[in-house]
């Protein structure tokens, strides 16, 4: 049996985080394998847009940590640049006054906002069109991380920095011994570990039912589309659309990139360990409705295709 200080299961972007931190505080020897490839769940799916301007005091804070570290890591990591372009977030008139009520948090918790009317929203960014009486919340420090980008550049440092990588490994059970998780089985044996960190998302509840633990979380189904390439960059931040139901921001190599949650919102579980997130597809009428609703709001989506 071979072993190992720490091990983490699951090759996505809470598992290469985690074994990126460890390794730069000098844990020790960390191991992290991956059922499939590394980035092949919803790590390299994710819309990427990020505020620090949310509900709650906790989220708050550890968003205003989360810009703090992805500026630090388009330092550390290859080829990765946060986008700070801003994230602007907007409402209707319906919905507007519940977010009054949180402007208070932002003040106290030094998280910096501007309130900015259509028409000023129209001024500040001519590609976008919002309807008259449309109020945009920008958060200045906002923005979003490329996953295209982010995904193998995490990936190769924590490489760089000693963590021990396998792909192509699928865990099939925890070693339980004298209370305490000792390791992991997998297709080609029993991998001892001090300490051992699930970071399988989706798959969380297969991994752990053996061991009779059902944690409190639901995955759903998100969909997001990258449009062909524009004859030249659309300048603009990155947009929260709550009043057309989606989210649109810039995307690499003169792309928009926009989504949004679809139709169905029951929980979708996950059967058995061999899921993979390509079985999954949309309606196309989810497609449809993004495109109906976004473009009015941002028109050089109609000079392109998703």
């Amino acid at each position: 049996m071979r072993s190992a200080t720490a091990l983490i299961i699951g090759g996505g972007v809470i598992g290469l985080s985690t074994a990126y931190h460890l390794a730069r505080k000098g844990f020790g020897r960390i191991l992290l394998v991956e059922k499939d490839h590394v980035g092949a769940g919803s790590s390299s799916r994710a819309g990427g847009i990020i505020t620090s301007l949310l509900w709650t005091e906790t989220g708050v804070l550890a968003r205003k940590i989360s810009l703090d570290l992805y500026r630090e890591l388009s330092a550390d990591l290859p080829g990765y640049r946060f986008q700070g372009v801003g994230c602007l977030n907007l409402f209707d008139p319906p919905s507007w006054p519940e977010r009054t009520t949180l402007l208070p948090l932002y003040d106290r918790l030094a998280a910096p906002y501007e309130i900015l009317t259509a028409e000023e929203l129209r001024y500040r960014w001519p590609a976008l069109t919002p309807a008259d009486g449309i109020i945009g919340l920008h958060d200045p420090l906002g923005g979003y991380s490329e996953p295209s980008e982010y995904m193998p550049a995490l990936a190769q440092r924590v490489a760089a920095l000693g963590v021990e990588l396998r792909q192509g490994v699928t865990v099939t059970g925890l070693v339980e011994q004298q209370g305490r998780i000792g390791g992991v089985t997998t297709q080609d044996g029993v991998i001892e570990a001090d300490v051992v960190v699930c970071t399988t998302h989706a798959w969380t509840r297969n991994v752990l039912a053996g061991l009779g633990i059902a944690l409190p979380m639901k995955a759903f189904v998100h969909q997001r589309y990258v449009t062909t390439p524009l004859p030249s960059p659309v300048a603009l931040p990155a947009i929260n659309a709550n009043p057309q139901g989606g989210y649109i921001r810039p995307a690499t190599g003169n792309r928009l990139l926009a989504g949004g949650e679809t139709a169905d919102r029951e929980e979708y579980r996950v059967a058995t360990l061999d899921f993979q997130m390509t079985t999954l597809s949309a309606p196309d009428r989810v497609k449809a409705d993004l495109a109906a609703n976004l473009t009015p709001l941002v028109p050089a989506l109609g000079q392109t295709s998703w």
